[in-house]
């Protein structure tokens, strides 16, 4: 089975060919242009017949599609919930998992797919148990995950597929962003849909979802070290409370007759 799909070098190269082409044989390269457009309409569609079809003429040529096509192709199929076509694709040389911006398809499908969508479940499993896909790779932009991005437009469905997938529900994205703060903000801007948002919280915090990658600092037992009255709310304020508690155990490390050891050791607790 020829590699119709396979990069040919590097992407610069594959550009600066086809620059030339355009220079060289301009009515070459508008047929391939105009080629390529049909493939991502036939990817679009999952009409894998007329999609085999026009790469005979490729395959004959002993010639390939040029990646920047490929790329379109496999984001309509996979936007569309075509597990055919990407398979097809997949067989035929398209590297997914390694090669940009294809590497990403996980957190495209995330992001384009309805609310309520089967056809983004199966084409996420296609890619993580087929083609090899990391559940849980982060995209370059803002390091979100697919899972982040399903909290956050409240896709439960979705994720309920990528954490049994293995994405890691505490995958720390730009700014300190957990899945359990893309709940929340769903949560916040569709009130109308609580259910959801805690439907999507419970499922996070049963595998153990946090909202702070951050160990606890240990509490210090000592009539002087103020009790926690409510937990944060916000990254910041957990930040500041932390700061809090260290500054409190610091001063109570240098006081040794106001603990029953004579001193502490930072990060143990203290039994009464």
């Amino acid at each position: 089975m020829m590699e119709c799909f396979a990069v040919r070098g590097t992407l610069a190269e594959e550009h600066d060919r086809f620059k030339t082409l355009v220079e060289t044989r301009p009515e070459v390269a508008a047929a391939e242009m105009r080629r390529g457009a049909m493939l991502v309409a036939y990817a679009r569609d999952g009409d894998l017949e007329n999609l085999d079809k026009a790469l005979a003429v490729v395959r004959e040529g002993g010639d390939t599609v040029l990646f920047w096509f490929a790329c379109q192709m496999a984001q309509e199929a996979a936007s569309r919930g075509r597990v055919e076509v990407l398979r097809y694709m997949h067989e035929r040389g398209l590297r997914i998992v390694d090669q940009p911006p294809l590497d990403e398809l996980l957190t495209h499908v995330a992001e384009t797919h309805d609310h309520v969508s089967d056809d983004a479940v199966a084409v996420t499993t296609f890619l993580v148990r087929e083609v090899g896909v990391v559940a849980s790779k982060q995209r370059r932009a803002d390091w979100l995950s697919a899972l982040h991005i399903a909290c956050r437009r409240g896709t439960f469905e979705l994720a309920e597929a990528l954490v049994s997938l293995g994405a890691d529900v505490n995958a720390v994205a730009r700014d300190d962003v957990m899945p359990l703060h893309c709940v929340d903000a769903y949560g916040a801007a569709a009130p109308e849909d609580s259910a959801t948002a805690e439907r999507l919280r419970r499922l996070l915090e049963d595998r153990g979802a946090r909202r702070t990658w951050r160990r606890d600092v240990s509490p210090v037992v000592s009539a002087t070290t103020p009790q926690r009255k409510s937990p944060p709310t916000t990254i910041e304020e957990e930040e500041k409370q932390e700061e809090q508690e260290v500054s409190s155990a610091d001063e109570e490390v240098d006081s040794p007759e106001s603990s029953p050891r004579g001193g502490l050791v930072f990060g143990t607790e203290v039994q009464q």
